[in-house]
């Protein structure tokens, strides 16, 4: 692989990998500075710029008819890379995207957009250069202000419109998961108060539409999320309170057939457990007995399996195999 190809293909990568860190922590209080104002970002924006588009199929008109600068110009680019990745140099690589662009919308439209690619391909290769002296950042307030650097790296570069026009959904997206997560995982905070900071959060980035956010999450992924942001709230309740309240989380997501359907796993759950402590309690004493054989140790070990297990004996039996195969004593 060439040196300009490598440009192509590793250079968005690189800048990409440093902007997806997973970040855990607590944010400071005080008023956020969200990177892209309210009202510059909609949650339409953003699920625009999520849909995965064929370039290959379909009128490129419908994309860059009106103006070459929108919230599908950059997956256009990177569709450009990949579908034209054997270069003898960099020129070369211009010249394939151009006879191609030719081919697929009017030279007007095609120059417009090659003279924006060349810009970008510049960008790429001037930002990977410039983050080699960043400092990674550390905590969710330090990912946060990376992300604000480069999107302040690109408004000097391409000018604050088509900065944000080009990148703005994008970067408005992994603000809003960095500073979410940071808050669900938050161990120091209990669920109301993580709760009321959410609400902050919606109305602060997307104002009248952040209760869309929420409606938007699936039944489950509500409710693995409310476990989450009241950890601490369970941690401190006993085995009775702790189940009463998850029990209320699960009324409140799930209709009343589905929230009977986790009651239904967690008796069998529990009675499971209780099953194995028991056996665990009567095999301690058989394999402590000094009276009795290995021989008779394993009869009465398999005797006690059947008694406890019932019909499911053989299945623990085989379960018990592979445990002492995969993690031997």
């Amino acid at each position: 692989m060439n040196r300009k190809r490598a440009i192509l293909l590793g250079i968005a990568a690189l800048a990409g990998a440093a902007l997806l860190y997973s970040f855990m922590g607590r944010e400071e209080d005080g008023e956020d500075r969200y990177i892209m104002e309210r009202g510059e970002v909609s949650l339409r924006d953003i699920r625009a710029s999520m849909r995965k588009i064929d370039f290959n199929n379909g009128d490129l008109r419908e994309y860059f008819g009106g103006s070459v600068v929108n919230p599908h110009t950059i997956d256009f680019f990177n569709s450009l890379q990949r579908r034209f990745p054997d270069f003898a140099s960099l020129d070369d690589h211009f010249n394939q995207v151009r006879d191609y662009l030719y081919t697929v919308m009017s030279r007007q439209e095609a120059d417009r957009l090659m003279e924006l690619y060349r810009s970008y391909i510049r960008y790429q290769k001037n930002l990977a250069e410039d983050m080699r002296t960043w400092e990674m950042p550390s905590g969710p307030d330090g990912a946060v202000e990376f992300l604000r650097k480069v999107q302040e790296y690109r408004r000097n570069f391409f000018g604050k419109s088509t900065a944000d026009t080009l990148f703005g959904a994008t970067v408005a997206a992994k603000e809003y998961s960095i500073r979410r997560y940071s808050i669900v995982n938050d161990g120091d905070e209990y669920g109301s108060k993580k709760e009321e900071r959410i609400r902050k959060l919606n109305s602060g980035m997307f104002g009248n539409e952040g209760d869309e956010v929420e409606a938007s999450m699936s039944p489950f992924s509500r409710y693995q999320e409310k476990l989450q942001l009241y950890k601490k709230d369970l941690e401190e309740l006993g085995a009775g309170e702790k189940a009463a309240k998850i029990a209320e989380f699960r009324a409140g997501i799930f209709t009343p057939e589905v929230a009977e359907r986790f009651e239904k796993v967690d008796a069998q759950l529990e009675e499971e457990k209780r099953q194995e402590d028991a056996f665990r309690s009567g095999e301690e004493k058989i394999l402590g007995d000094p009276n009795l054989s290995g021989g008779e140790k394993e009869r009465k070990i398999q005797a006690l399996q059947d008694d406890i297990f019932g019909g499911d004996a053989e299945y623990f039996r085989r379960r018990e195999q592979f445990r002492k195969t995969v993690v031997p004593e």
